[in-house]
């Protein structure tokens, strides 16, 4: 999934839950800047992180993981 729907969801978050949303947002520009200097180990331990607190996210009874097909 690219970075720039990755960022998407997170603000869409944002609109239900505020911190949660800046949160995922810092993860995800964290794991952009460890790509742009070339530590793609450490990028993806961080997109992973993200994907399973999205996966633990609950709005409107599901999970947004759920509801956008991401494995």
């Amino acid at each position: 999934m690219r970075l720039t729907v990755l960022e998407q969801y997170a603000r869409g978050v944002a609109h239900h839950d505020e911190e949660e949303g800046a949160r995922l947002l810092r993860t995800l520009e964290r794991s952009s800047w460890l790509l742009w200097h070339g530590n793609g180990h450490r990028a993806r331990q961080h997109a992973d992180d993200l994907r399973d607190d999205a996966k633990g996210l609950k709005l409107d009874d599901r999970s947004p993981i759920a509801l956008i097909g991401m494995p």
